[in-house]
């Protein structure tokens, strides 16, 4: 009989078989029939080589595989391929694992996790025309068809890692960064990729670092000395921003030197690349490194973004992969979407008819150049949705448009790395977490380079030098503990405890202050018996005579200028530099328009011709008085109002806290000038009463008083303006001034007051017939006339 069987291929052809034969026949046919029917029901046998290293948590490909390859079997009928694993974890074993999956004739390889590696061995398979797929290796050499033809990645390339890793630096406003980086294609390729990118965003790069490779030592102390020399060299440029490009391995070695050199911690900075992972705290047996685990805290590392939370795979896949004993780390899923690159590629040949040869032996060619160029070229041509989000490739076999992520090593509620930021290409940085820095607080650190610091702490009273350049001068204005050890004895104080300027200083502004202090208070105390003395012996003719008030004017005026010098004691404070302008200057011109008032009373008294008596009472004298101490205090208000003296640090002047406006010198020039001016009013008023009884002018004393003033005028103030810089001398002379002009003034006008009323006095009997009686009757010529003076 006729039997007629067609059958559906995997390839776009029918298949009709005509036989007609005995029993035999129709055994045999039934056999070919069921070796066609398995055929077709396990469609094309392929094989996949993989190449997994056994470093740490880089061990993830043979659980990724199994989980992998059992999707394939459910979901992708049309293929049916098996794979092979072996092991690398160097170049030696990398080269010998790439032999053993070329004898059993795979359709491509999946795998070599290290950029080290997949440079060497997708050149060979460039030669052997094995097209490769690597979900971790993103050394931008990768990239150069002329010599990995069949090269591709479902991880982004170092080329878009290290122009993340710059537009971190940049985002957070650092300036200034040094690199340390491995020998081998990742390092190499990522510190390449980021200088360039750096200079591009006028990143200061400070020294580059380049670790010797492990080979080229003998033992582990010649490798930490290397180390050790590099650390040393970054450090010497007070860098804060230290960019690591390497793998796990190295980085572990790094730190742990690091750390023993103390080189961690605030206030560096680590940043890393995706070469570093959660097993980088970790010591062999997987326990937690406490001096790992110290050194890297705050650190950020770029990684490639893996999930893609819109895909239901996605956690599906964790599941598993963690009900496996697995971690679900993020080149777990660039791996299993590199798998599934092959199986659609291989799907899509097949369709057009493109089959895999047979195994042929290792120096013949194992793939011919046209199955390879067309499975090449369908995995290039490839989008699809994976777990790693959509799978697209460029035409070197760069992954399209990946994300990275930034984490950061936060090390706290069992939490090793957490993303913080994403970086996209063509986008800002966007932050999804807060950043806990190495100091554990979440402000950015500064990147200002910064060598070591030699202080001063006001607190402690002792100096120090910290070598990590952690500790910040405080504000002078404010109340410091640290300072720069230039300010130690410099003559001027800074710290508010005045420990900054010992006994021992030479010269000591300590000393300085308590001579001047106990010679002022003295004469304080002779200003207060003074006062005193007025209100107890107010009746007494000499006091009298002198006019109570002008005495009251000017021991007040007195009092005002001494209390001013103990304003200009120790640090500059705000609120002193207010006090001591509103008590000397106030207090000048209370004294020197004491002294005008004075005189133009006993002018206006003796210098009347007629026979009407003149009579200048102390309220006019007062009215007077605020008349021409009205400029100095307008003057006061508009300096304090529009340009407060505020302590402020004096860039000009070895960057201590003085007393500073912008304009305060102009204003102290006004208030001098006219100051000047009214001593000169008063000099001419003395000079034309220096003929009218001596009881009531006193221009002889006045004009000695008037002359100590103009001594200080004409004589310190241009001294003080000269050596304006040597701020122990200007502070002692300005102090001495003030201290001369109000002592020196008040004991000329009341010493001999003080003298008569309680020595004179005292020892006469009989009232001096040229002494005045108490109604204040003066004789003059032959006429007798009463004149109001008291």
């Amino acid at each position: 009989h006729l039997d007629v069987i067609e059958f559906f291929v995997p390839h776009p052809h029918t298949l009709v078989v005509n036989l007609s034969t005995g029993w035999m026949c129709r055994y045999l046919l039934r056999f070919i029939l069921f070796l066609l029917f398995y055929s077709v029901v396990r469609g094309e046998d392929y094989t996949l080589g993989l190449i997994r290293t056994s470093l740490g948590t880089d061990n993830f490909l043979p659980l990724v595989a199994q989980i992998a390859f059992e999707d394939i079997q459910s979901q992708v009928k049309s293929i049916q391929i098996n794979y092979t694993i072996k092991v690398a974890n160097d170049l030696g074993t990398a080269t010998e694992a790439y032999r053993e999956i070329l004898a059993v004739n795979p359709v491509g390889l999946v795998g070599l996790p290290f950029s080290s590696q997949s440079t060497f061995v997708a050149y060979a398979g460039g030669l052997y025309r094995t097209v490769m797929i690597s979900p971790s290796s993103t050394s931008p050499l990768l990239s150069n068809k002329a010599v990995y033809p069949y090269f591709a990645r479902t991880v982004p390339s170092d080329i878009a890692q290290s122009a993340a890793l710059a537009e971190l630096v940049t985002y957070f406003k650092w300036k200034d960064v040094a690199i340390i980086s491995s020998t081998d294609a990742y390092g190499l390729g990522l510190s390449a990729g980021f200088q360039t990118r750096a200079i591009q965003l006028g990143i200061n790069i400070l020294s580059v670092s380049f670790l010797s490779p492990a080979a080229s030592f003998t033992n582990d102390e010649e490798k930490k000395n290397d180390i050790r020399s590099k650390i040393e060299t970054t450090r010497a440029t007070g860098v804060r921003i230290v960019c690591t490009f390497m793998l796990e391995e190295d980085f572990k070695s790094l730190m742990l030197v690091a750390s023993e050199i103390d080189f961690t911690g605030p206030p560096y900075v680590f940043l890393g690349g995706d070469g570093l992972f959660s097993s980088t705290i970790s010591e062999e047996d997987g326990k937690v490194s406490p001096v790992l685990e110290k050194a890297v805290k705050g650190m950020l590392v770029t990684s490639p973004r893996t999930l893609d939370p819109t895909n239901p795979k996605v956690e599906t896949f964790t599941k598993k992969l963690v009900a496996l004993g697995g971690i679900a780390q993020a080149y777990s899923y660039y791996a299993y979407d590199s798998i599934f690159c092959f199986v659609y590629a291989l799907d899509a040949i097949a369709k057009d008819g493109i089959t895999q040869p047979t195994t042929q032996a290792l120096n013949s060619d194992p793939f011919n150049n046209a199955t390879a160029t067309a499975l090449y070229k369908a995995i290039l041509s490839l989008s699809f949705k994976g777990l790693t989000g959509n799978v697209q490739f460029d035409a070197n076999g760069d992954r399209l448009n990946g994300q990275y992520s930034v984490v950061n090593a936060i090390l706290e509620n069992n939490t090793n790395f957490k993303e913080v930021a994403i970086v996209s290409p063509g986008k800002s940085i966007e932050l999804t977490n807060a950043i806990i820095w190495p100091d554990g607080t979440a402000k950015v650190p500064d990147s200002t380079p910064r060598g070591p610091v030699d202080y001063f702490s006001c607190t402690d009273n002792k100096k120090g030098t910290d070598p990590r350049g952690v500790i910040v001068y405080d504000d002078l204005t404010d109340d410091p503990n640290y300072i720069g050890q230039d300010f130690y004895c410099d003559g001027v104080i800074d710290c508010n405890n005045w420990n900054d300027e010992p006994y021992d200083c030479s010269p000591s502004i300590r000393i300085a202050y308590i001579v001047i202090g106990i010679f002022v208070g003295i004469f304080l105390l002779f200003v207060l018996f003074g006062l005193l003395s007025i209100i107890l012996k107010r009746k007494a003719k000499r006091i009298r005579a002198a006019n109570i008030l002008f005495l009251y004017i000017i021991s007040i005026a007195s009092l005002m200028g001494l209390v001013s010098i103990f304003f200009w004691f120790g640090k500059a404070q705000t609120y002193k530099c207010i006090i001591r302008y509103w008590l000397v200057f106030p207090a000048v011109a209370l004294f020197i328009g004491a002294l005008s008032i004075k005189q133009y009373r006993v002018y206006r008294v003796f210098a009347n011709k007629t026979y009407i008596p003149v009579v200048v009472s102390n309220k006019q004298l007062l009215l007077l008085l605020l008349l021409l101490m009205a400029p100095v205090l307008l003057v006061l208000v508009l300096w304090t109002a529009l340009d407060t003296p505020e302590a402020t640090i004096n860039t000009d002047d070895g960057e201590h806290s003085e007393c500073l406006s912008d304009y305060q010198y102009v204003f102290i020039i006004i208030l001098i000038v006219y100051q000047a001016t009214l001593a000169f009013i008063s000099s001419i008023f003395a000079f034309i009463t220096r003929k009218y009884p001596s009881q009531y002018s006193e221009s002889k004393l006045i004009s000695f008083a008037l002359y100590n003033i103009t001594i200080i005028m004409c004589a310190m103030i241009p001294i003080i303006f000269a050596i304006n810089e040597e701020r122990f001398t200007v502070l002692v002379i300005i102090l001495c001034a003030i201290a001369f002009f109000f002592i020196s003034s008040y004991v000329i006008l009341m010493a001999p007051k003080l003298f008569g009323v309680y020595i004179v006095d005292k020892r006469k009997t009989v009232g001096d017939s040229r002494t005045p009686n108490p109604s204040g009757t003066v004789s003059i010529g032959n006429f007798s006339q009463n004149k109001s003076l008291a």
